[in-house]
């Protein structure tokens, strides 16, 4: 189990790289991967319309590990 959530987390370090490069549906696409409810994936989505890339990024890793928190609570 761990080591697939490690391979999962490696995949997604890799996905942030071309986060700049997305469009709003593969950014709300991977969201809804990231399984943030549908309110809040909305709520992110617009507020990346303002972010940049770098911003971007930092965001969606922060949304990943409030979820890895969430598992391990």
């Amino acid at each position: 189990f761990i080591q697939g959530k490690r391979a999962e987390r490696a995949r997604r370090k890799k996905g942030l790289k071309k986060v700049e490069e997305m469009k709003p549906k593969e950014l709300y696409n991977e969201l809804e991967g990231m399984k943030v409810n549908e309110p809040e994936r909305f709520n992110l989505l617009k507020a990346a319309t303002t972010l940049n890339s770098e911003q971007l990024k930092k965001l969606l890793s922060a949304v990943e590990n409030i979820q890895q928190v969430g598992v391990e609570a």
